[in-house]
């Protein structure tokens, strides 16, 4: 970081272009903590504080301590300004949760408290009751003089006790100690996304979560829809709600197909829609570019069936003025991560068209399993080919790591696999945290 501040004291570009890389990231987070409570009341998400807030702040440090200096206020530092340090220990008090700043009883450096004496104590560290089970309320320690003794992440924490493998154990000489470990921690994985997404609260001013899938045909754009309402189905059966293709037939998707991921308990949904597949021979159809863009922006209703010309405006399906909770909120380029990296114009294209929309776009590598070397899924973050096939797509679209998702449809078998599913959960979570965060900012 002192190097980034560093560079961007010299190059004042870089000071905007990292805070609109980090945007994104800042979103998200600022969102999942709105959705928060304590004790039903909601948390609130600050704004950081501006250039001109940090600069009066750093006049009043001059005033009152010349000899610190304000190129180098880490800890290191000040701690050697004496005249810091006193005034410090006088006016506040540092703890692992808090850091809290009152005035002092001398007049000559604070001007007197508004607040009654009752009002100035400083807020008391948890301390334990005599039975050590339980922490005392705040009105049995107001008041009195505490410490960190009793601080939770103080105690020492238990030793999590580790599910046996039974596979493991039926052939000691076949067990891979990093796939046991993995598989354990893939059920509890698994339970925290599916809690996360659960958690989902669409605003009121956009009732449903649209997301669309592209790709050019074979890719798994109707298999990954399967393989997501599977997951979150989550009833051990697969799903074959979406239509799939075999290469000779070409694809089966003809229409603008809606599929209900989920249901919220307002009624809210969140759902993908499936186009035809794009198509590189021009001999075959796919849908029109000026078609997939009227879709994205909600002009499109569900069951329209392509062709090779445009929608016409009077046309039945066309929708004159979408809503908000009809647009599209987030676009999957789906890409066959086991076939050669082409240069897909089409789909930069109708990436360069969705610039001006500013809507996020997730590029979605099917197929990952066929990019582990072990033929073991488990391993598909410590791949080398999957490292190289992301390394391509970046280049080609220009995307970062955050964009690219590996996920393995379910195309063979007839039940989950919790490896599978982890991974598409991890894409979808993703997916729909961006989405949340599109629709915020168009509200």
């Amino acid at each position: 970081m002192a190097d980034v501040r560093n560079l961007a004291e010299k190059t004042p570009e870089v000071k905007t272009a990292w805070i609109e890389s980090v945007e994104p990231v800042a979103s998200v987070l600022r969102n999942r903590f709105l959705r928060l409570k304590l004790k039903d009341d909601p948390v609130k998400a600050l704004d950081p504080v501006s250039d001109q807030e940090i600069d009066i702040l750093k006049r009043h440090l001059r005033e009152l301590f010349p000899n610190l200096d304000l190129t180098k206020l880490q800890k290191v530092h000040t701690s050697k300004v004496e005249s810091y340090q006193k005034w410090i220990e006088t006016h506040c008090r540092s703890r692992q949760y808090t850091f809290q700043i009152r005035k002092c009883r001398d007049e000559n450096c604070c001007l007197p408290p508004r607040l009654r004496d009752e009002q100035m104590q400083w807020l008391p560290d948890p301390v334990l009751n005599e039975t050590k089970d339980h922490y005392k309320s705040y009105n049995e320690v107001k008041g009195t003089e505490t410490n960190e003794s009793d601080r939770p992440s103080l105690k020492a924490k238990p030793i999590k006790e580790k599910k046996l493998n039974l596979r493991a154990t039926v052939n000691v000489t076949t067990s891979d100690p990093v796939n046991d470990i993995f598989e354990e921690e893939e059920f509890e994985e698994k339970d925290q996304i599916l809690d996360e997404i659960d958690a989902l609260v669409p605003p009121k001013q956009c009732q449903t979560i649209n997301i669309i899938v592209i790709g050019y045909v074979g890719s798994g754009k109707s298999s990954l829809v399967n393989t997501f309402k599977t997951v979150l189905r989550n009833s051990g059966q697969l799903s074959t709600i979406a239509a799939t293709y075999t290469i000779e037939l070409g694809s089966k998707t003809t229409k603008l197909f809606e599929v209900t991921l989920k249901r919220f308990p307002q009624g809210e949904k969140l759902c993908i829609f499936d186009c035809r597949g794009v198509v590189r021979n021009p001999l075959n159809s796919g849908p029109n570019e000026d078609d997939l863009m009227k879709v994205i922006d909600g002009h499109i209703k569900k069951g329209y069936e392509f062709k090779d010309t445009t929608i016409r405006e009077d046309d039945d399906s066309y929708r004159r003025n979408p809503t908000l909770s009809e647009k599209m909120h987030c676009v999957l380029f789906v890409i066959n991560a086991d076939t050669q990296i082409g240069e897909y114009d089409e789909l930069r294209r109708v990436q360069h068209r969705l610039q001006n929309m500013n809507i996020p776009i997730r590029v979605i590598l099917t197929r990952a399993d066929r990019l582990c070397q072990s033929g073991n899924l488990n391993s598909i973050f410590r791949s080398e080919n999957a490292y190289n096939k992301v390394d391509e797509v970046k280049r080609i679209f220009r995307f970062q790591d955050c964009q690219i998702l590996p996920v393995a449809n379910y195309v063979r078998g007839t039940t989950q696999n919790m490896t599978q599913d982890v991974l598409a959960l991890l894409a979808l979570n993703n997916i729909v945290q961006e989405a949340m965060s599109y629709i915020e900012n168009e509200m």
